[in-house]
Order: structure tokens, then C-alpha cells, then sequence
């Protein structure tokens, strides 16, 4: 039995209303390299029990303290109703790619049954009309608590449930030992929130003065920038509203492009400080760039992203077991720059300028804090402070490079789908898989009612990108861009 810590339980207390923090993953399947070039369902329920018992995330659930006085605790069951957790759908006619996003969306946009353990998935069949997908492909769509898993953690996740070659495991390896928690009793809980909420009372104090110390002196010894002050470089707020900026409806849009992992290197290999994680906020900035502006609806100041990233503790982290740890970086989109490569060049500074801030003050201790604050109160800073900082949410994934295989099949795609929440009502998420850098956005209908116009203007940002860094490794400049000042905006 574990307690769940204080950003896993924020993730909990976010959940209301139409905003439901789970994270899905859609995989798409070749069954060709299965026994007799087919998966039936039962075997991909048989093939789901056998990892359920190797990973116990399958098998927790949430026990909750009486009256609340406390945090949740996750309890491992011994074993799960699978059939209840997987379920077996077909796309209607016409069965396109464009179905099977609406499908998608529709299931995404569901809560999770918090009595049981905080996953669903779905086979989906019928995407014999997609282009590009073997024949007869079928789709794998989980539903994950943010709660659960988070970040990297959903890289490792895809890697649990999946095998490295088709073949199945032995029968001594699919026969682990399983070892279950007991059903706590109240007075157990209740014992345990005492000597818990004392334990953070005091962290809290300690951690209070040391931050407020640490800030004091990041803004004292920094230096502001051009035309800023110390503090709102310290808080790097967006300015900018846009079409995300509103409470979420109970529906959502979903769509994902497709960018070879060879392309994104060569430009790296041009660019050698520059990362995949710039080059995926310089897609993203590039793509509301030209959808903002399409609509008439590009403010006037520049767009920012939240950015999940690994940050360092400092030297004196209040715990070294979070020297490295995730965090979230607010990261400026330089919506106001028009040259491709000096707005990537823009991106990466100011996503370096806010790691050196995070790492200085102790990033591990700000975690803590988490941990330490009132869970309303954390919530309620959440809520306030992440659509007054940013725009949208951008997040980057790195994968496994080889091939998985589930029950035989060979995983071809995967495509992440990450929380929208409001006022922050679109969300961006990479992930690379065996060569293939896969984006996946989600946003509320009501935002965002043409999501293909958005993948469209996706891929054309990744081309002139490209276009711009090739260009100016053969010494030809940049392509020609419209300035942004040109374009037509709305305050």
C-alpha cells in the first residue's frame, strides 16, 4: 500500500467537471507477424492478463481516507476484471482516418471509473479504409490516470505492455508471483493520516523558508532583460489570449501527424545545440502561427508553452532522490518572430534561460512543496496559474527505437493524446517510436472544431522548418516569410 504523493494527487483534485486528467495512447497494430497472420480478441485479453500480473499499475486502485482528511492510498488487487477494462469495438462506415479520430475523441473525452483501477482500453477494428495501414490492422486505445503515470513514466508504460519479438514468453516467465495488499480498515487510515499531516506540517514550514530565500536571492543577483523586470522574468506570464483560453465543453477533437525521426536528426545534425524537444515547440508555435492567423486571431504579444521537462535539483536539494526529477518549464513560442530559424533560435534560449532558473531555485524543492501544500490550496494555484502562464501545452516523448510486438502483432504507430484542461484547451504531444516522431493533439470541440486544418498547418510548419535550415546550410538564407507584423491580427 502506497500513499499517493502531491502532484499525483493534484492530478486527482484537477479532475472536475468537464476536465478529466487521463493521458491515452492509441497503437496501431500489424497482425501479419502473428501466428497464422491474425489476433483474436481472446488472445489479446490473454496476452493483457499475463502483463497485468508482471505490473502492478494494472492491478492498483484507489482506497480513500475517511472523511478526507487525508491523501488516497493505492492498493494492489491480486487480480482485475479484465473484460471490464478492455473492450471490443469496430469504426462505422466509412471507417476512415477521420473516424477513427471522432471514435477516439468520443472515448477520450469519458471519465474513468475511480472504483477500479484507473485504466480502461479499447480494441478497435475495422481500419481497413485508412491509408497506409496494413491489412487488416486493428488499434489498441488505453486510458491512463494522469495520477498513474506521468511523463516518461508512459514511455515506460508502452514498453510493459509490449514484447521485443512476436513470440510469447515461456510458461515459467508468465506465471509470476503476484503479491497483493490487504483491504485497509478505517482506523489504519486514520492512524496513518495523523502522523502524515505532522510529517508535512513540519516539511512545509522548512521548505517555505528555504524557497522564499532562494527567490529572494534569484531576483536579487539577476539581471533583468530588455525592456522586463526581475520578477516577470522570474514569471514569464503569456499576455496573449487566445481561442484555448475558455472552460472546456464535455467534447473533444483529436488528430496526429506523422514526421520521419531521420529529418528531425538532420536537423539536428545542422543545429547540434538545438534539441528535438525545441524543434517540436517550433512545430507547434509555427502551426498557431498560421491557424491563429488564418482565423484572424493572433494577438499582438507572443504565444508561450508549458513545457514538461527534467530539471536538477540544486546542490543543497531538500532530497536527493529528486536531484532529477519532471517538472513544468513555461517556455516562450516567439509567435512574434517570422524567421523560422531565428524563431527556433528564440525557442531554445528562452527554454535554456527558464531550465537555469528552475535548476537555480532548487527545483526539486519547489516538487516538495507540492507535497507539503493543502491540496486545495495547490489546486487552486493550478487552476489560476497555468492559463495566466501559457498558451497551450507542448510535451515531448522519447520512445523505444526498436519495434513492440502485443500478442504477436507488430506495433506500427503510436499516438499520444494528453489532457486538455481549462483555459489551456490544447495539447501537443510528441513521441518517438522505432523512427517515427508521432504528434498527437486533442483540444474541445468548441476550440478547435477543424482539427485537420490545425494537422495541416503542423505539417506545414515542420516543411519550412526544414526548408529554412536546409537553405542556410547551403548558404542561401532563410526562404522568404512573411514578417508576423505583416500578418493580420487581433488584440
Amino acid at each position: 500500500m502506497k500513499q499517493l504523493n502531491g502532484l499525483d494527487n493534484l492530478y486527482l483534485s484537477l479532475e472536475h467537471g468537464n476536465q478529466h486528467v487521463h493521458i491515452s495512447g492509441l497503437d496501431i497494430y500489424d497482425p501479419s507477424s502473428a501466428p497464422g497472420g491474425a489476433v483474436r480478441f481472446k488472445g489479446i485479453l490473454s496476452f493483457l492478463a499475463a502483463r497485468a500480473a508482471r505490473n502492478p499499475l494494472l492491478r492498483r486502485r484507489l482506497v480513500e481516507v475517511p472523511m478526507g482528511l487525508d491523501r488516497p492510498y493505492w492498493v494492489e488487487d491480486a487480480e482485475i476484471d479484465l473484460e471490464y477494462h478492455v473492450r471490443h469495438i469496430a469504426l462505422p462506415h466509412p471507417s476512415d482516418w477521420r473516424q477513427l479520430c471522432i471514435q477516439v475523441a468520443r472515448i477520450h473525452a469519458r471519465p474513468l471509473d475511480f472504483s477500479k483501477p484507473l485504466w480502461e482500453a479499447y480494441v478497435i477494428e475495422g481500419l481497413d479504409n485508412i491509408p497506409g495501414l496494413p491489412k487488416g490492422s486493428f488499434a489498441l486505445l488505453t486510458k491512463v490516470h494522469h495520477a498513474a503515470v506521468e511523463g516518461e513514466a508512459g514511455a515506460e508504460l508502452l514498453k510493459a505492455l509490449h514484447l521485443l519479438s512476436p513470440q510469447g514468453e515461456s510458461d515459467a516467465a508468465s506465471q509470476p508471483v503476484i503479491v497483493a495488499d490487504r483491504e485497509p480498515t478505517a482506523v489504519e487510515l486514520l492512524a496513518r493520516s495523523v502522523s502524515g499531516r505532522t510529517r508535512r506540517a513540519i516539511d512545509g514550514t522548512r521548505l517555505a523558508a528555504k524557497l522564499s530565500l532562494q527567490l529572494l536571492r534569484q531576483v536579487t543577483l539577476s539581471k533583468p532583460s530588455p525592456g522586463g523586470s526581475r520578477w516577470r522574468d522570474m514569471l514569464p506570464g503569456a499576455g496573449a489570449r487566445t481561442r484555448f483560453a475558455r472552460p472546456l465543453s464535455p467534447h473533444r477533437v483529436v488528430d496526429a501527424i506523422d514526421i520521419p525521426l531521420d529529418r528531425i536528426k538532420a536537423i539536428r545534425q545542422r543545429m547540434p545545440h538545438i534539441t528535438t524537444k525545441d524543434i517540436c515547440v517550433a512545430i507547434v508555435a509555427g502551426a498557431l502561427l498560421r491557424y491563429l492567423g488564418d482565423h484572424d486571431e493572433l494577438p499582438q504579444q507572443p504565444l508561450h508553452a508549458l513545457v514538461p521537462a527534467a530539471l536538477r535539483g540544486g546542490a543543497g536539494d531538500v532530497d536527493s532522490r529528486l536531484y532529477l526529477h519532471t517538472g513544468l518549464m513555461v517556455a516562450s513560442m516567439a509567435t512574434d518572430v517570422g524567421d523560422p530559424l531565428a524563431r527556433l533560435q528564440a525557442i531554445h534560449d528562452s527554454a535554456n534561460q527558464q531550465r537555469a532558473r528552475a535548476d537555480a531555485l532548487d527545483a526539486g524543492a519547489w516538487q516538495l512543496l507540492f507535497d507539503v501544500l493543502p491540496t486545495p490550496v495547490a489546486t487552486r494555484v493550478m487552476r489560476l496559474a497555468a492559463p495566466m502562464l501559457a498558451n497551450a501545452m507542448v510535451s515531448y516523448v522519447r520512445g523505444p527505437e526498436m519495434p513492440l510486438y502485443m500478442a504477436g502483432a507488430r506495433l506500427v504507430r503510436h499516438v499520444p493524446i494528453a489532457v486538455p484542461y481549462d483555459n489551456l484547451g490544447l495539447s501537443v504531444c510528441a513521441f518517438g517510436y522505432d523512427g517515427t516522431l508521432t504528434m498527437g493533439f486533442v483540444s474541445c470541440r468548441s476550440m478547435l472544431p477543424d482539427p485537420a486544418q490545425l494537422a495541416q498547418a503542423l505539417r506545414e510548419s515542420f516543411d519550412e522548418i526544414e526548408g529554412a535550415v536546409r537553405n542556410s546550410a547551403a548558404g542561401a538564407g532563410s526562404p522568404a516569410v512573411a514578417p508576423v507584423a505583416a500578418l493580420r491580427r487581433v488584440a
